[in-house]
């Protein structure tokens, strides 16, 4: 339960429309976080109404949920100074199951919004046809599947909590958020559960680990020129790189393999570690883009490798707030993906 509020945090609590916080997480916000009475939707005080129950005190529509949880959203992405807590609405008065909520909030959601700390969500990468790639076991949406005697990379469901980390150990064609219970094992950058379903799952394609290449070599190229102003190899990388993006075509693929070579010979000879990385970060933002459609697989791995040394180019604190930046990135670009149902 939350019973404090740091200044930058907002309180998100289910209401009515009618704006009247009589009780349960309602009342806390309006006798605790400045809730105003008769405000039924939107921020106020340092709170967040979000509606549940229609003026004649009737649960709304999942459809009405949905409308609202986008203008939570809305609101959330033009207030990035501020964190959202989001509590269970409508769980209380409004009698929505759990299940019903937890489904509306799965799948993408704003850097700067945090679900509830018991809703286990987290990543993983996937093959085609829903596969994993140990064991080639198949999966189905929202099916709960049971292991036991979890050990951690030989028995058990792995996933992690970031994508990035995610794709540091499956290069696949498909990512899915996962929610997780029973038993783990965790470590550092993934963990092993006896229990796991698939809640959401997008296809991710070539076009999406050329932009995470490119995103990453643009985080650090700086550190490069800094050191060798006057080799634009690496800087013409990442523009071949974009020109793929923008029109895929087979010039332009082979544009961008010569490009990266380019690119991975100024990486060569670059006696700065931090020039170093930044080139090589360049070089794989165009050999992702130069690898053939047939070669998903290896333009995720080009992407990950990108992501890792632009984090590699930066020092201590720096490498830190680059992962960071990159693995926002990785969140955002979730609203851009096809799901799959």
């Amino acid at each position: 339960m939350i019973t404090k509020l740091k200044k930058n945090e907002i309180f998100v609590f289910g209401s009515n429309l009618n704006g009247e916080h009589l009780g349960g997480a309602a009342a806390q916000a309006h006798k605790s976080f400045g809730a105003e009475w008769g405000i039924g939707e939107g921020l106020t005080g340092q709170s967040y109404a979000f509606p549940t129950l229609d003026k004649k005190m009737k649960k709304v529509s999942l459809k009405a949920l949905q409308k609202s949880k986008d203008k939570l959203y809305k609101c959330v992405k033009e207030n990035p100074d501020k964190t959202f807590l989001l509590t269970k609405v409508g769980t209380g008065i409004a009698c929505f199951e759990e299940e019903e909520i937890k489904q509306l909030f799965a799948g993408y959601k704003p850097i700067n919004i945090k679900l509830p700390e018991d809703w286990n969500f987290k990543w993983k990468f996937l093959r085609t046809g829903l596969k994993s790639d140990y064991g080639n076991f198949k999966w189905k949406l929202n099916k709960w599947e049971k292991e036991t005697d979890i050990s951690i990379c030989n028995r058990g469901f792995h996933c992690s909590d970031t994508i990035l980390q995610a794709l540091g150990y499956v290069k696949g064609e498909i990512l899915a958020q996962v929610e997780v219970g029973g038993k783990s094992i965790i470590e550092t950058d993934k963990s092993a559960w006896e229990e796991m379903r698939i809640v959401k799952a997008y296809n991710w394609t070539k076009k999406d680990s050329v932009a995470l290449s490119i995103f990453a070599a643009e985080l650090c190229i700086e550190n490069f020129e800094k050191i060798f102003p006057n080799d634009k190899r690496p800087r013409e990388a990442i523009e071949a790189a974009k020109k793929w993006l923008a029109n895929p075509t087979k010039k332009n693929e082979s544009a961008a393999w010569s490009a990266a070579e380019s690119a991975a010979e100024s990486a060569a000879w670059s006696a700065e570690s931090a020039a170093w990385s930044a080139a090589e970060s360049a070089a794989r933002s165009a050999w992702s883009a130069a690898r053939s459609a047939e070669s998903a697989a290896w333009s995720a791995w080009s992407a990950w490798s990108a992501a890792w040394s632009a984090a590699r180019s930066a020092w201590s604190a720096a490498e830190s707030a680059v992962i960071q930046k990159i693995s926002n990135w990785l969140e955002e670009r979730v609203n851009s993906l096809e799901e799959i149902n």
